[in-house]
């Protein structure tokens, strides 16, 4: 490991699943979420069949969140920040998810919004609380 904390090894012995409809992204398994911008209450979403790898449309008052799942975790959970432009040029998404990192997505203009995805992904889906951030544009 390149550095070792006990989050780290807490979340690398975790087991990290998420709840449901699951959908494929580029092969991997996706998960969708919708967030109310308000309340920031995280709920599961089924994704219109018709959004093939994209997302399609927005409804006011609610953000959408998707994370995709690697095939093999890599120890520790890792995971990367979409920001922007989901499935916009999705290679480095893509080689992350084939060494084993979690790719998440939330729809931009950070803020509060964020801050809730992040407490999601890290504290109730155990990722690690380090992030590497892809902002393709």
């Amino acid at each position: 490991m390149l550095f070792s904390s006990p989050n780290a090894a807490l979340a690398q012995d975790a087991s990290t699943s998420f709840d449901g409809p699951k959908t494929s992204w580029h092969g991997f398994d996706r998960y969708d979420f919708v967030m109310d911008e308000q309340t920031l209450d995280i709920q599961p979403f089924q994704a219109p069949a018709a959004e093939g790898d994209g997302i399609q449309g927005d409804t006011p008052g609610k953000r959408r969140c998707i994370v995709v799942v690697p095939k093999q975790a890599a120890p520790g959970n890792p995971w990367s920040w979409r920001g922007c432009y989901w499935d916009h040029q999705p290679q480095t998404e893509v080689e992350l998810l084939k060494r084993g990192f979690f790719i998440a997505y939330v729809a931009p203009d950070p803020g509060k919004q964020w801050d809730a995805w992040y407490a999601f992904l890290t504290e109730k889906a155990r990722l690690l609380p380090k992030t590497g951030f892809c902002w393709n544009e």
